[in-house]
């Protein structure tokens, strides 16, 4: 795809969100695969009582990347799961994350070493930090939400098993501690996730309709 077809595909996505105003900007970038940051506000301003419905942001990709290693159906769920960051306003937490991660490079050397001690003595205990279990939780989100934006389960697992190379005990994310990068989940982990939650929402979907 081009970006001008990319762009149709996102602002597609937030109107199937039922997002009225879609400022989303789709570029191309050569640093990552693909990464997103941005807004969404779906309420009243206070004080001029002005209802907004509005999705603001840049979702980046490498346009050569995608073109040379993935289907078109599978850019369309990278399209969407970078949508879907945007949507559930995954970028306060990262930003959080990004603000303490600049403070700990500012302190004083023991400082920085005790703090990245006491990550790995965490991880020694089998106990991620809490932005990086925030990470995890916000990837497999926007990973759901994408599958229900494009409907093809099978080209969201082919995607994320290639940006592994097929590796799937592969990380998926990792976080750092004394020089040393640290497993949050494997790729294989993050799949059974998404296929865990896609069962229990089919099934909660099936029990409705039993229902009525």
């Amino acid at each position: 795809m081009q970006i001008q077809e990319m762009q149709i595909e996102v602002n597609q996505f937030l109107e199937s969100l039922n997002v009225d105003m879609r400022v989303v900007i789709v570029t191309n970038c050569r640093d990552d695969i693909a990464k997103a940051i941005g807004l969404y506000i779906n309420g009243t301003i206070p004080v001029v009582n002005l209802k907004v419905n509005v999705a603001f942001g840049n979702v980046s990709v490498n346009k050569d990347y995608l073109n040379r290693t993935l289907t078109y159906d599978e850019q369309r769920f990278m399209l969407a799961h970078e949508t879907s960051h945007i949507y559930l306003n995954h970028v306060v937490p990262r930003a959080i994350d990004g603000f303490i991660d600049e403070l700990i490079r500012n302190c004083k050397s023991d400082v920085h070493a005790f703090i990245d001690g006491a990550k790995a003595f965490l991880y020694l205990l089998n106990i991620p930090p809490p932005l990086s279990v925030i990470a995890k939780e916000q990837e497999i989100a926007a990973d759901v939400r994408a599958i229900s934006l494009t409907g093809n389960e099978s080209a969201a697992i082919s995607c994320l098993t290639k940006l592994v190379n097929g590796k799937l005990d592969a990380y998926s994310h990792t976080w750092e501690a004394l020089g040393v990068t640290m497993p949050v989940m494997t790729m294989k982990e993050r799949i059974q996730e998404i296929q865990r939650r896609l069962c229990r929402l089919n099934q909660c979907v099936a029990a409705a309709l039993q229902q009525k």
